[in-house]
């Protein structure tokens, strides 16, 4: 088999080892004729999901590495400089970063690259942190100074390899979110675009629905990672239904939408309801929001329910009911359910969305129908 049809095969095998990619990091190397490799979190701990495969290279000098990697890198700087945000991607060549006598310059060379027999390197980030908790990784492949440097075709190669790395690392990373955290999933199915946020309007997670909608709008509604709303009175609407659902004192006064942008019936529209308890990055959240354009189909809630809060379909019809306006009593006539039946499926309901009382649900309906 080719090397890198092989390689490309073992990415996505090795997606769920213990310790991801330490073989694919040797053959990329391998493939790219360098003499060691890296593929590492610069600024996540293994804690929070951050990673660090080294190829031939000294562990102990890479945990000094990255433990002060956003000081010492002249590497990392220069691509700042260049490009501003490091999209999953980017590629370069440290031959076109800066010329070797400022890098032998550097702390970062007595440091780091001399210790290591390290002197070209080629590297690509393969994903940027953009979607869901994946943080800021990339894949870097070194040759030691005298040896030819990467040629174009090195890059090329880097750049076949990047993408499906990046789609692997996804793939890890929402299987692991379907283990500890069925929230994340089930927001990601919701064709709706979704968000979570902090009180502050920090958006915790978006599903890809979201990430679409924020894409195509000019100007931005997220702006260093938060949601934005382009009019002060409705920022200042923002603000307080946000306050209302972390306090889960949310009431009618909240539940109209909120425009984050655009003229009145043509713009981007927010609603919020508190989360759900087992909602991703729970000690954070304050609420879930849903997106919508003005003048196109609204939420449904039905749906949202069931997604975003593991509603069973005769919970669901249940709560629909009496948000219509039916008693427990008249609903369990109609459908010949016993009240007994009801009540349970009532408590059911009481702990998967956090309510207590049957007017706090309903107030929860109204922010996802209204």
């Amino acid at each position: 088999m080719d090397p890198e049809v092989r390689l490309l095969h073992d990415i996505y095998a090795a997606a769920l080892d213990a310790t991801p990619w330490q073989g694919v990091v040797g053959q990329a190397a391998d493939l790219l004729q360098a003499t060691s490799a890296f593929l590492f979190t610069p600024f996540q701990p293994p804690a929070a999901g951050g990673f660090k495969v080294c190829h031939k290279m000294p562990e102990s000098v890479m945990d000094r590495y990255l433990s002060e990697v956003a000081d010492v890198d002249v590497w990392y700087h220069a691509l700042l400089q260049r490009h501003t945000h490091l999209a999953t991607g980017t590629s370069y060549r440290t031959r076109d970063l800066m010329p070797d006598a400022q890098t032998r310059r550097s702390r970062m060379h007595a440091d780091y690259l001399a210790p290591c027999g390290i002197g070209h390197c080629l590297g690509a980030i393969v994903n940027d942190g953009s979607t869901g908790d994946i943080p800021v990784t990339p894949l870097s492949v070194y040759r030691p100074y005298g040896s030819p440097d990467f040629s174009a075709s090195d890059e090329a190669c880097l750049r076949r390899i990047q993408p499906h790395l990046s789609q692997a690392l996804l793939v890890r990373s929402r299987l692991a979110a379907a283990t500890d955290n069925w929230g994340s999933v089930a927001i990601e199915r919701v064709a709706t675009a979704v968000v979570v946020l902090s009180r502050e309007r920090r958006v915790l997670l978006a599903n890809p629905a979201a990430e679409a909608l924020f894409a195509s709008t000019a100007p931005p509604l997220v702006r260093q990672g938060h949601l934005v709303a382009d009019d002060a009175a409705q920022a200042a609407a923002l603000a307080k239904a946000l306050a209302a659902c972390s306090n889960y004192r949310f009431d009618t006064r909240f539940t109209l939408s909120i425009r984050l942008s655009g003229a009145a019936g043509h713009g981007v529209v927010i609603r919020l309801a508190p989360p759900p308890a087992r909602t991703p990055k729970a000690d954070q959240a304050a609420a879930v929001g849903f997106l919508v354009r003005e003048g196109r189909a609204a939420v449904d809630p039905r749906a949202m329910l069931s997604a975003l809060y593991q509603l069973t379909p005769a919970e669901t019809a249940l709560v629909m009911a009496l948000f219509e306006g039916a008693t427990p009593e008249s609903y369990g006539a109609q459908r010949q359910v016993a009240q007994s039946t009801l009540k349970t499926q009532m408590r059911a309901v009481y702990d998967k969305t956090g309510v207590h009382k049957q007017s706090g649900l309903m107030r929860l309906v109204m922010s996802l129908a209204h």
